[in-house]
């Protein structure tokens, strides 16, 4: 270590890039062919639970609603299901009975769906605390601790500089890049290889009539692209097991917007200013600052 710091920067450049073709060649030899991983994952590396279309469901009395998210197709993991039932004004009024929690962890069972993280329930909008207080009061086989994990962000600016928290405009508007740790337990906590264990995502505006509209989010694969110290398991660490929730500070404390980018075909679907003049969107069923701060909270199942 004494070495490296006391090089030049033309020293200290070799060494890096030294750093990571021994991770690429070591990667190599524990798979067999790294390049043939990353090539078969490439195709499935978009994050999948974001700004999903909720038309299907709209229009369906309550107890219908219900009965079709639990065997839709379009419903990927216990989170999507239960951000779905978010979305009736009927279960944030009335909340779910017992009978309807058993019923969804049959479903859970039957669809070989992950538990979810008790994290999901906390720093919840006032206005879906029925519903979510109904299932962790009733629910005997939804939740665990084992199953699925909270992990927060880091985001990368363009100018390199990395921050806990971002702007909401920020997402609709510029390229970002998120790394997260996360130790896997199918790694048996036993990886060797250096640095931490973790992934990198990747998100990309998406702009309507020059507006901003939604964004995309991928799951990076490629090493290169990975700030140093930081490597994956593509093995297990999967898009399609990674569930966002933006965790947002408010007037009244961090809240999760549940739903708001999961069940949102409409991205932003209106911007508007208050009688002060202040920005407003309208994302989902939410009225949210452009400017308030965020920070990118994924729930990853195993």
């Amino acid at each position: 270590m004494d070495i490296v710091t006391q090089s030049s920067d033309l020293d200290a450049l070799f060494v890096n890039k030294l750093y990571r073709r021994s991770m690429k060649e070591f990667n190599i030899s524990r798979t067999g062919n790294f390049f043939a991983v990353q090539s078969e994952l490439h195709l499935s590396t978009s994050i999948p639970h974001i700004f999903c279309s909720f038309e299907h469901f709209r229009g369906l009395l309550p107890l219908e609603c219900f009965e079709v998210l639990k065997e839709s197709p379009s419903v990927l993991n216990l989170y999507m299901l239960i951000e779905g039932l978010l979305m009736l004004p009927y279960f944030s009024q009335e909340g779910l009975t017992p009978k309807m929690i058993c019923e969804i962890e049959e479903t859970r069972r039957q669809r070989s769906w992950s538990r979810i993280s008790p994290d999901f329930f906390e720093h919840s909008h006032p206005y879906f605390k029925t519903t979510l207080e109904s299932i962790t009061k009733h629910s005997k086989d939804l939740i665990s601790n084992d199953e699925s994990i909270k992990r927060r962000g880091t985001v990368i600016c363009p100018d390199k500089i990395e921050r806990m928290s971002f702007r909401l405009k920020d997402l609709f508007l510029t390229p970002l890049s998120f790394y997260f740790y996360l130790e896997h337990p199918k790694t048996n906590h036993s990886c060797d290889l250096p640095g931490h264990c973790g992934f990198l995502l990747k998100s990309r505006p998406e702009m309507k009539s020059g507006q901003p509209f939604k964004f995309t989010v991928d799951l990076c694969v490629d090493e290169e692209e990975y700030p140093n110290g930081l490597h994956i398991h593509p093995k297990f660490v999967k898009a399609e097991k990674i569930h966002l929730v933006p965790l947002c500070s408010t007037i009244d404390g961090s809240q999760y917007f549940h739903a708001s980018i999961t069940w949102n075909e409409h991205g932003i679907s209106r911007a508007f200013s208050d009688e002060n003049s202040f920005p407003w969107w309208e994302l989902g069923m939410s009225e949210l600052d452009p400017f308030m701060d965020v920070f990118l909270t994924a729930f990853v199942t195993f």
